[in-house]
């Protein structure tokens, strides 16, 4: 009988403990995507801001090498509204499919601001996604999600 109880007991803490444990994991994951994306979203505002016509290519390897002086964890991209890919850090521009179908480019090109986890097939894992649009380019900051 007392085997039982204590059984019992044992299972209903085991219980407790894996809905304890899995719901601050899944809290603890949406807070720090949140404020990622806030950051990220921050950057690419003031960058945007400072974007010129011409020489995006080396204005956006400028960038990448002052946020990416400790950790190298940014990458950029300019695209234009149409979805070409005019600049980017990790990656050959020209050889670059179009963006308009991409879902923070999208949500960008409509709103201004535009965010998405998803796959990266250049980094070939999960990325976070922020983009933003003045109406003219749309910056986009991603960042691997491994190191969120």
């Amino acid at each position: 009988m007392r085997r039982k109880v204590f059984c019992m007991l044992l299972a209903v803490a085991l219980l407790v403990e894996a809905l304890l444990g899995g719901g601050t994991y899944f809290f603890l994951r949406a807070f720090l995507i949140e404020r990622t994306a806030e950051r990220m979203e921050d950057m690419a505002y003031l960058l945007l801001g400072q974007l010129e016509d011409g020489g995006a290519q080396e204005q956006l390897e400028k960038w990448a090498a002052a946020l990416n002086a400790q950790h190298d964890v940014y990458r950029l991209t300019v695209v234009g509204m149409s979805g070409e890919v005019t600049a980017d850090t990790d990656a050959a521009a020209k050889e670059m499919e179009n963006h308009q179908n991409r879902e923070e480019i999208e949500r960008a090109r409509r709103s201004g601001y535009g965010q998405a986890l998803r796959y990266s097939p250049t980094l070939g894992g999960s990325a976070l996604y922020v983009a933003v649009s003045d109406g003219t380019w749309v910056l986009r900051i991603s960042q691997d999600f491994a190191q969120i």
